[in-house]
């Protein structure tokens, strides 16, 4: 909807339009904030000294786009059409600049080409100032190939693409490892947890409201769900106007209800008590330097809109400081591992294409709405889980670096060594080391291994262990289990090699510090 004001000061009109996500901007303005995240900037339109009739269809145009479509697209737009006016030094889109444009770049970098095209075809058509029918037919005349997708999935790249079994692990005990230690805050710790859990984009995520975490409760059982918000829908305004039903484990639950809890005491402390009804509008990840401006009323002002809503540019600081904080190796390259949320949605898609599930599975899962871009996963190479086996492990332990816990030289070297409850069993004859935590524990040797409060001892029975895991994989192999089930244990496996190999250089260490102390 377009509003025409006339600013009281200046004398100047106002051409007010409403962006997709329920922001109202100025066309004329050289700034316009069209969601809670992203302002665009249309000053280069002058700095670069852009033709008048070219950088009034410009404005014009976006601003259709930015009425019609996401405000994310919209800022590529501007990011591609900087680039344009730069690399060419053209004053507008001629056909000719347009054909320079396409010589500047290679052939990865073409689909910039075909972004902008979608562009100046709909500019056209609105018939606004600045594109002819000459650049439209230079434009109908090339064929450009679209950004290359799935191409991390395909190739396994280390850096960009899915997470292997043992590398997603590491980075789950890495992230409870940092929780547990405080040195991630709950809001953190909860945000990454959901973009790995559901396999949504970051987006629906920042989109969570208290109302969208619940639970049903009846004699029998007790189920947890999330209502996702859906994005990237086609038609106007989409914000919170669809979901989808995700059903979650109670763990899930418990730690996105702690962070609901920790938002609730935060909006007690700095704005009292507010309406009941009103706390189910309350964000999930807020910006809290926003939220604490408003009041009651001006909550439910926000009710359409992500204003409240933790920004993109925030979650990439989240993104850089989990980044910085949380340690979890891959055993592929032997350094620490790179975490980003496509790099979780990745391993989270190629995960159900390893258990067997088909196309229409995938994307309901990744909420798309067909299933054009889940080909990728659905390819017969991911469908094998790759289990670690026992050549393959003494080579991948040092590098996934699996075990997070202590080796003592002895039980008298133990945090808690006095205790003969803290001994890890395993069975009632044989111990393998201490445990260093005070609290209940029912998790099972196995699990010891990647706890980082557990204390093998240098010359602990490591091997036997190592054999009965072995010994335990090997009946689940011949009992017909999947692939994807032996290989949860994997991680496990590692630990305990790592710990092995440990042991032998230490205890390689001894009898060389031995053989000169007798030397001497």
């Amino acid at each position: 909807m377009t509003k025409t004001k006339l600013h009281a000061a200046s004398s100047s009109a106002l051409l007010l339009q409403t962006s997709s996500a329920g922001y109202e901007f100025d066309e004329n303005s050289n700034i316009w904030m069209l969601d809670g995240s992203i302002s665009i900037k249309l000053s280069f339109l002058s700095e670069l000294e852009v033709e008048e009739r070219t950088s009034e269809g410009f404005r014009k145009s976006l601003s259709r786009f930015a009425q019609e479509l996401s405000s994310g697209y919209c800022d590529s737009i501007i990011n591609r059409a900087k680039k344009f006016f730069r690399v060419t030094g053209s004053k507008d889109f001629s056909a000719e600049a347009l054909s320079s444009f396409r010589s500047k770049l290679d052939d990865e970098h073409l689909w910039e080409l075909g972004a902008l095209r979608s562009f100046l075809e709909s500019w056209y058509e609105w018939q606004f100032s600045g594109i002819t029918r000459k650049e439209i037919e230079y434009l109908d005349g090339l064929r450009i190939k679209g950004c290359v997708k799935g191409y991390a999935v395909l190739t396994n790249c280390p850096y960009s693409g899915a997470y292997t079994s043992l590398e997603h692990q590491s980075l789950l005990y890495g992230l409870a490892n940092a929780y547990e230690e405080k040195r991630l805050s709950q809001h953190d710790y909860s945000f990454l947890l959901a973009v790995s859990m559901t396999g949504r984009r970051p987006v629906q995520i920042r989109y969570l409201r208290f109302g969208d975490l619940g639970f049903t409760d009846n004699k029998e059982s007790c189920s947890y769900y999330l209502d996702i918000p859906r994005v990237k829908q086609q038609g106007g305004k989409t914000f919170r106007k669809e979901f989808k039903r995700v059903m979650i484990c109670k763990d899930f639950f418990d730690a996105l209800n702690d962070q609901r809890n920790d938002v609730i005491s935060w909006v007690n402390r700095t704005l009292g008590d507010i309406d009941e009804g009103l706390k189910s509008s309350l964000p999930l990840f807020p910006t809290y330097n926003r939220l604490a401006l408003c009041s009651s009323s001006d909550i439910s002002s926000y009710h359409d809109k992500d204003f409240l809503h933790v920004t993109s540019r925030s979650i990439n600081n989240i993104m850089f400081k989990l980044n910085s904080t949380v340690i979890a190796h891959s055993e592929r390259t032997g350094d620490r591992l790179i975490i980003g949320c496509t790099r979780l949605r990745r391993t989270f898609a190629t995960n159900l294409a390893e258990e067997g599930f088909g196309p229409m599975v995938i994307a309901e899962a990744l909420d798309h709405s067909d299933t054009q871009q889940v080909g990728v996963y659905a390819r017969s190479e991911n469908e094998i889980a790759k289990v670690v086996d026992e050549v393959m492990a003494p080579v991948l332990a040092p590098l996934a670096m699996a075990f997070a816990g202590t080796l003592v030289e002895s039980e008298r070297d133990a945090v808690r060594g006095n205790d003969p409850h803290s001994r890890v069993k395993l069975n009632t004859d044989i111990s393998v080391g201490n445990c260093g935590n005070n609290k209940f524990c029912a998790d099972g040797w196995k699990s010891c291994y990647l706890c980082k409060r557990f204390q093998p001892w240098l010359y602990g029975p490591h091997q036997q262990a190592l054999d009965e895991l072995h010994k335990e994989r090997r009946d689940q192999e011949d009992a017909g289990v999947s692939k994807k089930v032996i290989s949860a244990s994997d991680r496990v496996l590692l630990a305990i090699t790592q710990v092995i190999q440990m042991c032998a250089t230490r205890k390689a260490e001894f009898k060389t510090f031995e053989g000169e102390y007798r030397h001497e």
